[in-house]
């Protein structure tokens, strides 16, 4: 720390787990496992933020870079306008194709930056599904299971992970996916869930009759961060705790309800903030998704202290 070696500090965070894994403390491993994860997590969150402001530096200089091309342009355009009266015609003309071509580009650069909008936020809901300490708490899970000699429920979640992790990868590459890949995604998801807090909770998924859940399509990773948020915020230190996801088609549209009985994600600033970042990357996603596809994808929330909360996804079937 003194010599401010954070690689070193990592490399010695796993060091202690290792040891203490092997001495059967899985309690110290766990808590070295964490703060490496947490370590690992501020380093990239340094890169993230250098890169984002070299990435905003880059667009400002080419930005300015343009603005004074066409500001050159236009001058040219004046210039040749004022001197060469009797050439009016083939002026206006090469003035018309110049404003052609400037809107060409304003038209591709909008298009670019909306592309890279989508980009980005696709990246952060990916980072939001596959958590580092979600990732790191499953590996711990599952190692447990092999160190009291138990193979066959090891064998059982360590494939469940696999898939869950092959198909968060395989969905961000997407801008639809099957309400079946959706619902498997999930199922995944929450057993691990499960797993990692001790069946502290409990979980249903429920689809209604006449569904076909190969034939709808749909933005995927929206529902995930809060059901993350309804596991972690709501039923995780609670008694009896449960969280329901209910599937069903009403008006034309698929509603995706997710419900939990917790104390409710906004009883407490920490939630709320966890919950008010979901939120927030869930709006600028669907404000995307609906401007390009000329959709109406809506979702509302509603939180009740000591009663739990409700967010509800509406899509439009066509």
């Amino acid at each position: 720390k003194e010599i401010a070696a954070p690689e070193q500090i990592i490399h010695s965070y796993q060091i202690y787990s290792i040891i203490y894994s092997a001495k059967q403390d899985f309690k110290k491993a766990f808590e070295y496992k964490e703060l490496e994860s947490a370590l690992k997590d501020s380093i990239s969150n340094s890169q993230s933020k250098k890169e984002t402001a070299r990435m905003q530096v880059q667009f400002d200089t080419e930005k300015k870079e343009a603005e004074n091309k066409v500001l050159e342009q236009q001058n040219e355009i004046q210039s040749l306008t004022i001197s060469n009266n009797r050439y009016l015609l083939s002026g206006l003309i090469g003035v018309l194709f110049l404003f052609v071509v400037i809107a060409i580009l304003v038209f591709r650069q909008n298009k670019l930056q909306s592309k890279q909008q989508s980009m980005q936020l696709e990246q952060k809901l990916l980072r939001s599904q596959m958590n580092p300490h979600f990732i790191f708490n499953s590996l711990i899970a599952i190692e447990s299971f092999i160190h009291t000699k138990q193979p066959d429920e090891a064998r059982e979640y360590l494939s469940d992970f696999a898939r869950l992790m092959r198909l968060i990868l395989e969905n961000s590459r997407e801008e639809t996916v099957t309400l079946q890949k959706e619902v498997d995604t999930l199922k995944f998801y929450l057993r691990l869930q499960k797993l990692t807090l001790e069946d502290s909770f409990t979980y249903k998924i429920e689809v209604a009759d006449g569904i076909d859940l190969e034939e709808i399509k749909l933005p995927p990773m929206l529902i995930q961060p809060f059901i993350e948020n309804a596991i972690k915020h709501g039923v995780a230190n609670k008694e009896n705790g449960h969280v329901d996801i209910n599937i069903k088609t009403e008006n034309n549209s698929l509603e995706i309800e997710i419900k939990d009985n917790g104390e409710g994600i906004f009883s407490n600033e920490k939630s709320s903030s966890h919950t008010s970042l979901a939120t927030t990357i869930t709006k600028e996603r669907l404000t995307n998704i609906n401007h390009r596809k000329q959709q109406k994808i809506t979702f509302n929330m509603q939180s009740f202290p000591s009663k739990g909360t409700s967010v509800i996804f509406s899509f439009p079937i066509t």
